[in-house]
């Protein structure tokens, strides 16, 4: 690829994930946050896999870009509406900072190691990106809830007490004490 060609890249890069960022947000509302976020890491992996790593051409690695910049862009934007999901509002600050700090210690150790990986050799560089894919894949796989459940929304038929501390909104048929504790569960 030539140097105007990259710089043409970055542009790229710029401008379809500020539409990753934005368009993807109002999809969750009708859709469980997560099962989103999760389709939208699957679908970085996938163009991984097809584009990136097969793409001999500059038309494949500027399709890939555009690609892998739509989707990286949503599940930037999604993360604080993940966090505030699952946590009650007094948590959603307090949370999302220890998420962000967890983040940042992978991104400094990714650099050095991922320069590494690149001066060894290409092929460490692929066998790696197909693991992450294949473990991408399984985890979605395993934490992924049945798709029978999301017509039902982010309460899933699964224990009361479950249902009253994920959800960041009040159930009113559940009755709580000041702790948060849960007293009882009221009828329908």
């Amino acid at each position: 690829m030539s140097w105007d060609l990259s710089i043409s890249s970055i542009v790229i890069l710029n401008a379809v994930s500020v539409f990753g960022r934005i368009l993807p947000g109002f999809l969750p509302d009708k859709v469980w946050t997560f099962q989103h976020d999760g389709d939208m890491h699957n679908h970085v992996s996938y163009s991984d896999s097809t584009v990136w790593l097969p793409g001999k051409s500059s038309a494949a690695l500027l399709c890939y870009s555009a690609f892998f910049d739509f989707f990286s862009g949503c599940y930037i934007s999604l993360t604080p509406a993940l966090v505030a999901e699952v946590s009650p509002p007094s948590d959603i600050g307090h949370r999302t900072g220890i998420l962000y700090f967890c983040i940042s210690v992978g991104v400094l150790a990714s650099s050095p190691i991922a320069s590494a990986i690149v001066e060894a050799s290409e092929e460490w560089l692929k066998q790696v990106e197909r693991l992450e894919y294949k473990l991408n894949t399984l985890l979605h796989m395993l934490i992924r809830p049945k798709r029978s459940s999301l017509a039902q929304g982010f309460h899933l038929d699964t224990s009361q007490a479950l249902s009253a501390h994920i959800s960041p909104m009040a159930d009113p048929k559940i009755q709580k004490d000041q702790k948060g504790d849960i007293l009882s569960k009221k009828a329908h």
